[in-house]
């Protein structure tokens, strides 16, 4: 339940809808989109992309 609420968040956070905003904007977007992502792989358990997992 958790992976489906984060995953809707992400998905709101899409990237490719970010053309034509203003460059702070797209910025703060961006910002909420990567602490989304970590909020979603520490709350289920995934270590980030080259880094070895926490003990």
């Amino acid at each position: 339940m958790v992976e489906a609420a984060l995953s809707a968040q992400l998905a709101a956070h899409d990237p490719g809808k970010l053309n034509g905003l203003a460059p702070d904007l797209r910025r703060v977007v961006l910002e909420r989109r990567e602490a989304l992502r970590r909020a979603r792989d520490f709350l289920l358990g995934k270590s980030p992309a080259g880094s070895a997992p926490q003990q």
